[in-house]
């Protein structure tokens, strides 16, 4: 479902345009001795949203759970877990889309989602605190990223090997030990971000941003580069070795 004006930089879009997915049989995010934070907000934004299903994130200083959950496959669409707990569950294959994701995540499976249009950094509208995802030992495998706004998220030990994430947002992001071989990152916003140990190989990087970087041990090996923007080239690699102009310029590249 599609956000009016959709997240990108310097914007501050993300505002729900109609009414969100139904999540009629999911458990409801609890804390504080099982007391349901949800249930008291279910009324009165079920005039306004349309339905029962409608998540509000209630305080931000007391954060829901979602531990240990199987959600694979389910419609979640326009879900709000921002600033909760999340921890060793599994949304293999579930639409996700649109929804708000700055959680602190923990051993997730996120393989095959839809997670395009989804929220995990600062261009998410009203998030709690401004707050950004930080999240770990994760799986992306293969997802539906398009349009996703990771800005200021911190991503550690985080699988996207396969994933489809045209014109992704990662501004100011910080990456450590994740993987992107083989996704798709045509058009895709890095700048600013932070790569420390982050595989590029057999990236689709074509008109990709990735000026600005605090870059360390980068490999771009059968990377497609056309049209890829750079400026600090220190850190990314060829077979091993620190990338020249001569070479990036060679498969495409800008050096701006």
């Amino acid at each position: 479902m599609a956000r009016e004006p959709k997240g990108s930089p310097g914007g501050i879009g993300g505002q729900f345009a109609s009414t969100p997915g139904r999540t009629d049989d999911l458990p409801p995010l609890n804390t504080h001795d099982g007391e349901d934070m949800f249930g008291k907000y279910t009324e009165q934004f079920d005039a306004v949203m349309g339905g029962p299903d409608y998540r509000e994130l209630p305080d931000p200083d007391r954060p829901a759970t979602l531990d240990k959950r199987n959600l694979d496959g389910r419609d979640l669409r326009c879900s709000e877990f921002a600033a909760a707990t999340i921890t060793d569950t599994s949304f293999k294959g579930a639409d996700l889309s649109d929804s708000r994701m700055t959680a602190d995540i923990d051993r997730a499976d996120f393989t095959g989602a839809n997670l395009s249009e989804t929220y995990w950094g600062t261009q998410a509208l009203f998030d709690t605190n401004g707050r950004c995802a930080d999240v770990r030992d994760t799986s992306f495998r293969d997802i539906d990223g398009t349009d996703a706004g990771f800005q200021g998220a911190s991503l550690r030990n985080c699988d996207f090997t396969g994933a489809s994430l045209r014109n992704a947002y990662f501004e100011d992001s910080q990456l450590m030990d994740c993987s992107f071989h083989g996704a798709d990152l045509t058009g895709a916003q890095l700048g600013g971000a932070g790569l420390d140990r982050v595989d590029l190989t057999g990236a689709d990087l074509t008109d990709a941003d990735l000026t600005g970087f605090g870059v360390g041990d980068v490999p771009l090996d059968d990377a497609c580069l056309e049209g890829t923007q750079f400026n600090d080239i220190e850190g990314f690699t060829l077979d091993g070795r620190q990338v020249t102009a001569d070479q990036l310029q060679a498969r495409g590249a800008r050096i701006i």
